[in-house]
């Protein structure tokens, strides 16, 4: 990734991957990557908003740079995404998240509120807004 270097954070048993300047003290912003990506497809975004925050990407469990090992899910990936936010001590943070990782994110936020500034979702479809009838069709 041009301009960030990747660093690795240990949380929950696994290391994860994610691309964040230590020294930009503005604002964190951490972006979430969904399903079929990982957490490089934010380099234009970072970039781009790094003289406004201070922007973050995180590969999560399983997906590009970070280990894979543990259980695959939403509730992993929302526990991971809090740990990683308490351990680099960066709260609250405003939260864009795109598909899958904008599921991970509403539970990340449902659980830890105190960590969130705000939340942009896109191209979310938590599944707990679907009954199993509705799943079927």
């Amino acid at each position: 990734m041009i301009g960030y270097q990747e660093k690795k954070i240990t949380v929950n048993g696994a290391q994860l991957a994610y691309f964040h300047d230590h020294e930009n003290n503005k604002t964190p912003l951490l972006f979430l990557h969904g399903a079929l990506a990982d957490s490089c497809m934010w380099n234009r975004h970072m970039i781009e908003l790094e003289d406004r925050v201070s922007p973050m990407a995180l590969s999560l469990r399983h997906f590009g740079g970070s280990a894979k090992i543990g259980d695959f899910g939403i509730e992993t990936h929302a526990n991971d995404v809090i740990e990683v936010i308490r351990k680099i001590g960066c709260s609250p943070v405003h939260l864009v998240a795109w598909s899958y990782g904008a599921d991970v994110a509403l539970l990340a936020v449902l659980k830890a509120p105190e960590l969130f500034r705000s939340l942009f979702l896109y191209e979310l479809g938590y599944p707990s807004y679907l009954t199993a009838d509705e799943l079927a069709l």
